[in-house]
């Protein structure tokens, strides 16, 4: 167990106490006063200065610089990789001078004088040189903060062990000066191009292609839309999304200490016409985003990884989000200049067309604003024509009950009659508005590997695909997002794509899942057989099934299919 004499604002105990956390070392905390300078702390540090790092049956540790030397004797070599101190002598010597940059010119210019003036004097005596902030010492420290974050931009983009690959004495000397200053508002961060720059080539080099910050307040107006189309039922059965819409529509409500919004993309433009497979009847068409490893976990990793950088280097707090949370990130990728949501409502990159996956971190650092993207579409209607279930009421507006993304991803139960037709032989999600769309003749295919499609997705035979039992399901699709719909759901769409394909050959997979142990399954197999089979012969299938299926939904398909008969010929 170690003892810290610090005091809570000291960047220099800042310093000691994250570097103990990164050694995941057992502390006990001792709040010291240092201009008090009692006799029992002048005995462990004549200096009379925090912090003081106390070890049981050794002497006295004084000082941050001190302190991570002591560290990193006797605990370094067990970080292994995560090393603050890297093993070789040229590395160790750059995170030696970055650290005592901070540590003792941005200290003496900035975090001290900005400490002792804001916070310290309000609990010195007047002895101890209490009293009244001194404004001039305030505004000379401002001042050499400007001139210090321009430096700090340039060591970021230039010097690995700053924001870099490894976690350093350097990334914690910065976190713990920046941060002290930053709580007292005293960062310019929105006056800061420089900071910016570093975000941006930090972000790039990360494997984000687009990066643009905005506002949290700055999507009003579709705040609105959002409630229209939460008034009108228009989400169907995504109960998630009518969940707490107050924290969809304002970024502030779910986090009041965002100051900034960042929003990043990363392009996954297929290689290939998706459009194309529409064509190969026996074939299923899978979304172009799907036919990849889920770009949840991938796209989380590197925000994560952007989001150490920017607290590491800012000493702001930072909250991750990928399609996982109550935030609207299309409207807030166009505020932040990614891209503008088109007449389908999806967002539309002049540079990537529609294929961006988006992600945001939402920060207390003031960042300067992107400028917001304006709308290109102009009279196209292109993505509003081509849909095959008629989804857009209107421009800008989506039916989310009529889409076959919806349909073959969310909906949980049968697909409704009237859509399945529509759907042909897509089984997870539809491209048709994305692909259609003129812009993407400026689009390029992603170049990010896990994202690309995996040959056995990109055109898969809905025989091979209808015979997955739930093992064999789960198997095929690791580390895809498909897997999330889980196997009965999935073979309800391949059933409907059989059922659409035309080919009476199918009709021995449909007839093998009639018996399957799922009622969802059962009932689209009841259908596809419908498509495939000529009238008498379903009638008398239809009429055996009828005699032991007990589940209603099932024995509705069986009825309504017969009834309607709309049989091949």
């Amino acid at each position: 167990m170690f003892t810290l004499f610090h005091h809570p604002f000291c960047p220099h105990s800042r310093f000691v106490r994250l570097a103990l956390g990164e050694y995941g070392l057992d502390l006990r905390l001792v709040d010291e006063r240092a201009w008090e300078r009692r006799e029992a702390f002048l005995a462990l540090n004549p200096a009379g200065t925090t912090p003081v790092l106390i070890s049981e049956g050794r002497p006295a540790i004084p000082g941050a610089g001190i302190i991570a030397e002591y560290l990193d004797e006797t605990h370094g070599a067990a970080m292994k990789q995560r090393r603050l101190l890297p093993s070789a002598m040229g590395e160790r010597i750059e995170v030696r001078r970055l650290m005592a940059w901070f540590n003792e010119k941005f200290f003496e210019e900035v975090s001290n004088p900005l400490v002792t003036e804001r916070i310290y004097k309000r609990f010195m005596s007047e002895q101890d040189g209490g009293g009244a902030p001194a404004m001039d010492v305030i505004r000379a420290a401002k001042a050499n903060v400007r001139y210090h974050l321009a430096y700090i931009g340039w060591l970021a983009q230039t010097r690995n062990f700053l924001a870099g690959d490894q976690l350093t004495y350097a990334d914690l000397a910065a976190a713990a000066h920046l941060s002290a200053i930053d709580y007292l508002g005293d960062v310019p961060w929105v006056e800061d191009e420089a900071a910016k720059a570093a975000l941006v080539h930090e972000a790039r080099a990360l494997g984000f292609d687009c990066v643009g910050v905005t506002d949290p307040g700055a999507i009003a107006d579709a705040a609105k839309h959002f409630r229209n189309f939460l008034d009108a039922g228009a989400h169907g059965d995504m109960d998630w999304l009518a969940a707490h819409p107050e924290r969809r529509a304002d970024p502030r409500v779910l986090w009041a200490g965002a100051r900034s919004v960042i929003m990043l993309g990363v392009n996954y433009g297929p290689d290939e016409n998706p459009l194309a497979i529409l064509e190969q009847r026996t074939r299923g068409a899978i979304s172009v985003y799907a036919q990849g490893d889920d770009y949840h976990d991938l796209i989380k990793k590197r925000l994560k990884a952007l989001a150490r950088w920017l607290v590491a280097t800012s000493g702001a707090e930072v909250k991750v989000f990928v399609d996982t949370a109550a935030v609207m990130e299309k409207p807030l990728a166009q505020a932040a200049g990614l891209g503008w949501q088109g007449k389908h409502t999806n967002l539309v990159s002049r540079e990537f067309g529609s294929w961006l996956f988006l992600g945001a971190i939402f920060t207390t650092a003031d960042l300067p604003r992107d400028e917001s993207e304006v709308d290109h579409c102009g009279s196209c209607q292109a993505c509003l024509d081509i849909c095959p279930t008629a989804a857009f009421p209107a421009p800008y507006q989506l039916d989310a009950r009529r889409c076959i993304s919806y349909l073959t991803i969310e909906s949980k139960g049968p697909i409704p009659h009237e859509f399945r037709k529509a759907i042909g032989n897509r089984i997870y999600g539809c491209d048709d508005c994305l692909a259609i769309c003129p812009w993407n003749k400026f689009a390029q295919a992603g170049r990010e590997a896990k994202l690309a499609a995996r040959d056995e997705l990109r055109a898969p035979d809905l025989a091979e695909l209808a015979r997955l039992d739930d093992a064999a399901f789960r198997a095929r699709f690791t580390k895809s997002p498909v897997k999330r719909i889980g196997r009965d759901r999935f073979i309800r769409n391949v059933l409907i794509a059989i059922g659409n394909s035309n080919d009476k050959g199918f009709s021995v997979e449909a007839e093998r899942l009639v018996d399957d142990d799922s009622a969802l399954v059962r009932g689209a197999a009841a259908w596809a057989l419908s498509q495939l089979t000529e009238p008498e012969e379903f009638a008398a299938r239809a009429a055996k099934a009828l005699g032991v299926e007990l589940d209603e939904t099932v024995r509705a398909e069986w009825q309504v299919a017969d009834n309607v008969g709309n049989h091949t010929s």
